[in-house]
């Protein structure tokens, strides 16, 4: 039975890989558009790939905790650096892009709920271009890949 738990966890996890890929490369395309619409398109695809990516997240860590009880792995540091790393990098990446894109989406036009436009307030017209060439896209890349990395790791070496 631990192996299926195990394939539930690793299928969690290529779901959620797989649909935040979108969201990735949208973000790293984002930095090379210049009209407002090409941007808009491009954040409605990325906000589509947001149910995969959070029924893969919930697949993953049922699997996940599930595999922890199951293996009996709770007592081994590994899996708790693991579980630390993902809240740190969950916690960055929402952070980060939660304002960035929601300001993004509402200079784009692509946001229509007045209490979610006026959370972001008065936006210059020019704020779309300026936010189109931010580094921010290449950072959440990174972190999410070098967290993603860590975690690997840390499941198939299990160095303590």
């Amino acid at each position: 039975m631990y192996e299926y738990i195990v394939l539930l966890h690793v299928i969690g996890a290529f779901t959620f890989a797989l649909a935040h890929g979108v969201s990735v490369a949208v973000g790293l395309r984002l930095r090379s558009v210049q009209s407002r619409e090409q941007v808009a398109s491009l954040l409605e695809l990325s906000g589509m790939a947001l149910g995969g990516l959070y029924v893969g997240l919930l697949l993953l860590l049922i699997g996940g905790i599930w595999a922890g009880f199951a293996g009996d792995h709770w007592g081994s540091l590994w899996i708790w650096v693991s579980i630390g790393i993902l809240v740190v990098v969950i916690t960055a990446m929402y952070m980060i892009a939660t304002p960035f894109y929601g300001r993004m989406r509402a200079a784009a036009g692509v946001l229509t709920d007045p209490k979610q436009l006026a959370r972001y307030g008065e936006i210059a017209p020019d704020e779309l271009a300026r936010m189109g060439v931010s580094s921010r896209p290449i950072w959440l890349a990174a972190i999410g890949g070098v967290g993603l990395l860590a975690i690997l790791w840390l499941m198939v070496v299990k160095p303590f």
